[in-house]
């Protein structure tokens, strides 16, 4: 996903006019613009965190409806889709909250993107080091004062915080598997036991995520 094309839309979807949707897409949003547009922005990323819940909740309802084996058989496929709606939020919550673009030219993610949706899903998976490396990022897109040598170091320790988060996220998406394993014992509520776990695992996740990057990308350094 191409920030040019999808923060226009998002933009204009959450109210801001098209001077201040200008600005934003030219890197000039900061806390200091009036608290008026903050608050569309965080309105219009609650919208986008519940739709990507609702349709993560909604394909994992429809992939353990059959119950017993058969839905067991698509655990994998189900985690595949909760964890690819994920990466999209938070691509997206990205976008609104004022990081530059993550893709290059064909829409593939450059090695940048690649770093931050690693950090990115390790904020909402609560990992301590995502939020440290997190800041770490945040500082290096935000401060134009920084030395070559400063950014080098900033981008190695972010860089090396991310192999650890990689790591942790293979442990944590293995207990999410169990997890969806155990909602669907049961045939006859199987779809909605892992519909509603899918929610109540997703949103907090989203929101967690929203909230680190409004803290981390909206100020001031």
């Amino acid at each position: 996903m191409q920030r040019a094309e999808y923060l226009p839309k998002a933009l204009a979807r959450a109210g801001l006019n098209q001077a201040q949707q200008a600005a934003f897409c030219a890197g000039l949003y900061t806390a200091r613009t009036d608290a008026a547009m903050l608050h569309k922005i965080d309105v219009q990323a609650q919208r986008t965190i519940r739709a990507h819940a609702l349709k993560a909740s909604a394909l994992s309802a429809a992939a353990a409806a059959p119950g017993g084996l058969i839905s067991a058989a698509t655990i994998p496929a189900d985690l595949l889709q909760y964890l690819r709606q994920l990466l999209l939020l938070g691509q997206k919550l990205a976008y609104l909250y004022g990081c530059p673009e993550l893709t290059g030219n064909k829409g593939q993610l450059s090695s940048r993107g690649r770093l931050v949706l690693t950090v990115l899903c390790g904020v909402m998976f609560g990992q301590k080091d995502a939020i440290s490396a997190l800041n770490l990022l945040a500082t290096l897109l935000k401060d134009g004062s920084l030395t070559e040598a400063q950014r080098t170091e900033l981008k190695e320790a972010a860089i090396a915080l991310s192999k650890d988060i990689a790591v942790n996220l293979g442990s944590m998406i293995g207990k999410e598997l169990t997890r969806r394993g155990l909602s669907r014992l049961l045939p006859a509520i199987s779809a909605v036991s892992a519909g509603t776990l899918t929610f109540y695992t997703f949103y907090p996740k989203a929101r967690a995520l929203q909230q680190e990057l409004k803290r981390v990308l909206c100020l001031p350094v």
